[in-house]
């Protein structure tokens, strides 16, 4: 579990079928929304079928699941803001 953006997510990760067999080095792949019950499964598949048929080569997907996922890839200003300690001062158009 990892926290962040106020909230704890889980972390899968897939590992190439060969990855304990082999010193080789993986490329790494992190996938967004990747909780059980979002696009985990098929990441797994998509990995598992590109090796069986040879149409990638390997990588170790991360998959980071999200929780709120309109306030966490899109942010509102106000959180922004606050993240740096802005504050935004307004003030009225001149009146002609």
């Amino acid at each position: 579990m990892v926290s962040t953006h106020g909230a704890e997510r889980r972390i899968n990760v897939v590992l190439p079928a060969d990855y304990d067999k082999t010193d080789r080095t993986y490329p790494i792949l992190i996938m967004l929304d990747g909780g059980l019950k979002q696009d985990f499964y098929l990441t797994l598949g998509m990995e598992r079928w590109n090796q069986l048929w040879q149409r990638s080569a390997p990588v170790i997907f991360v998959d980071v699941e999200t929780v709120d996922r309109q306030r966490e890839l899109l942010s509102t200003e106000a959180d922004w803001l606050e993240e740096y300690g802005l504050t935004l001062r307004c003030s009225k158009a001149p009146s002609n």
